[in-house]
């Protein structure tokens, strides 16, 4: 959950339309709320019972005023800082108070996100029902106790104390992505997301861009969801914190028991590759490949070098969880990757098309949604879009079939384009 609300985050940050993210909350309608509550309330002082019980109780008693959005305000401010380019003689000292100002601005949404909005909800009395109460976020896990405002003269010793402050936890020495952030490393790692964003925006030369859409292959958009998620579970208790490497599995739905079996077979399916290229390459050293029988040595050569390997389960009794087997021999009776022809012995003058139809296309041959033609015509199809006239046919035994019917010796030609199969 805190994942995918972290994954809204992005979205309200830097998506195309602020409205999109499910975060979106539009002022205009707690101020309506607010506005129907004082009238309910103006009515009541004329001596109306509207809005009362008969005993002069509220009805609405247990639905919350929510009122105006408590960080939409500092949202749309960030947003409109993070797109604003600057232009001044001074390009480093206008860069680094742009730099600053972001910072400062995204402390402030951080503020109204993680502090201001929980104790609304706190106050509103949301939570108390709740196993364990949200403990909003102090200004020093957000860093704030170090954000003030600076004069253009000491911009740059400011911004140089910020940076020593805001260090994100990825641009540190030792850094894994197997460790778990603090509350002040996930702060930091965040503004420093943003203020990146921000150099995006305004530096697009630079060939690097801000998806406005959540990305698991994104390192910036990773490490923003993990931080954002993280936050939101220091508030609200919930254990364990995540990792920037567990994080990206879930936020991405990677499945690692899934991810590994597919590289171990992938790594197994190259081997073999290599087999054959390597008979292939002694093959043109030898100079062979041209008459019959030299194909037909490449081909042993194939079978006494490649395997047929099986991933078991659970292990042998020596303990091996690989078991290689010789190659098969190909199947002669295989209509699938042979010659495509099938042969059928039946009595045409008593086998009707729906018995053919349903034993034998069917149910031997394994057909969905099978078409049948007879000396090149049409006389059933099955699917989307298939005639209905050709029903008719079902009934008639094959030898009475349009098209000369089905006897000895002809040829039936039987498709099907689900499964891309033709016999």
């Amino acid at each position: 959950h805190c994942i995918v609300w972290a994954k809204e985050f992005w979205k309200l940050c830097f998506g195309d339309k602020v409205e999109d993210s499910m975060l979106f909350e539009d002022d205009a309608v707690g101020a309506g709320e607010a506005g129907a509550e004082e009238e309910v309330d103006g009515n009541n002082k004329d001596g109306s019972t509207e809005g009362k019980d008969g005993e002069g109780n509220d009805d609405d008693d247990d639905i919350p005023n929510t009122g105006p959005s408590t960080y939409m305000d500092a949202v749309l401010q960030l947003r409109t800082l993070l797109k604003s380019a600057t232009a001044d003689d001074d390009v480093a000292t206008t860069t680094t108070t742009a730099t600053r100002q972001v910072q400062d601005q995204a402390i402030e949404v951080l503020t109204a996100l993680y502090a201001t909005e929980i104790d609304k909800q706190i106050d509103m009395g949301r939570y108390k029902t709740a196993a364990k109460v949200p403990a909003p976020l102090t200004p020093e896990d957000l860093n704030n106790d170090n954000a003030s405002t600076s004069t253009d003269a000491d911009a740059a010793d400011t911004a140089d104390a910020a940076d020593a402050v805001l260090k994100p936890p990825t641009a540190r020495d030792g850094y894994q992505p197997t460790d778990v952030w603090s509350k002040q490393e996930c702060s930091a790692e965040l503004i420093s997301c943003i203020v990146q964003a921000h150099q995006m925006y305004t530096s697009p030369d630079d060939g690097e861009t801000v998806s406005p859409t959540f990305d698991k292959d994104d390192d910036m958009a990773m490490r923003f969801v993990t931080a954002a998620a993280n936050l939101r579970q220091y508030v609200f208790k919930i254990d364990p914190i995540q990792s920037l490497y567990s994080a990206k599995g879930i936020a991405g739905n990677i499945i690692p028991a899934i991810a590994t079996t597919n590289a171990i077979v992938a790594g197994l399916q190259v081997l073999q590759a290599f087999h054959i290229l390597r008979v292939q390459m002694e093959a043109e050293q030898d100079g062979g490949g041209g008459d019959e029988k030299e194909k037909k040595e490449a081909e042993g050569r194939y079978k006494s070098c490649c395997r047929l390997q099986y991933c078991l389960r659970n292990p042998t009794r020596k303990g091996y969880l690989l078991q290689p087997t010789l190659l098969p021999d190909p199947n002669p009776g295989c209509f699938v990757c042979r010659s495509a022809t099938v042969t059928v012995t039946l009595d045409t003058s008593s086998w009707k098309m729906d018995g053919l139809l349903k034993t034998i296309i069917k149910g031997e041959l394994g057909f969905a949604e099978p078409t049948i033609l007879i000396n090149g015509d049409l006389v059933y199809e099955e699917g989307d879009g298939a005639e209905e006239d050709y029903v008719c046919n079902l009934p008639k035994t094959l030898e009475m079939l349009p098209a000369g019917g089905i006897k000895g010796g002809t040829v039936v030609r039987v498709e099907d384009f689900t499964q891309d199969l033709e016999v």
